[in-house]
């Protein structure tokens, strides 16, 4: 069975984009999915997070860095971000994807992500075949790749609950 996420980029966010630009520490205190998702990226534009839901979001270099807290996937989770696209991803940001059932896609093309794709633009990505293009150009994303998280989930015959 294939399992194929197809989305509308809602944000495309710089380099070291790191968990309290993601989800402010301050908000640790909130437990309620509905109050945790409205403060995602709060700090870089406080109305993107309603914004989000259904999209795609696209990251450079060094995503979700700083902490290893997991409130930063949870909020990307509630707010119903459909897949993460990045340059790279720090490590237990990357692990922790698997965790919250986030699926997580690393961009491993020479250019910087902003400059293949933008917000509007739709992307789909495929489990399966470990591809990820630009739908509306028809154009391959240059090498993106399924990460390793993804692999295990194949190899252990588990799934994205909640997705």
């Amino acid at each position: 069975m294939a399992y194929v996420k197809r989305a509308k980029i809602g944000a495309c966010l710089p380099d070291n984009v790191n968990t309290d630009l993601i989800f402010p520490a301050r908000y640790l205190v909130l437990f309620k999915p509905e109050e945790i998702r409205t403060h995602l990226f709060e700090d870089i534009n406080p109305s993107l997070a309603k914004d989000l839901q259904n999209r795609a979001v696209l990251g450079g270099a060094n995503f979700g860095c700083g902490s290893a807290r997991e409130q930063g996937l949870s909020a990307l989770k509630y707010a119903g971000v459909q897949l993460v696209i990045a340059k790279s991803f720090s490590r237990a940001f990357f692990r922790n994807g698997f965790n919250n059932a986030v699926p997580l896609f690393i961009a491993d093309c020479p250019e910087p992500i902003e400059e293949i794709a933008s917000v509007g633009d739709e992307v789909e990505a495929d489990f399966e075949s470990e591809r990820e293009s630009l739908v509306q150009e028809a154009k391959n994303l240059a090498g993106l790749r399924l990460n390793e998280n993804d692999v295990v989930v194949e190899e252990n015959g588990l799934g994205f609950p909640g997705l």
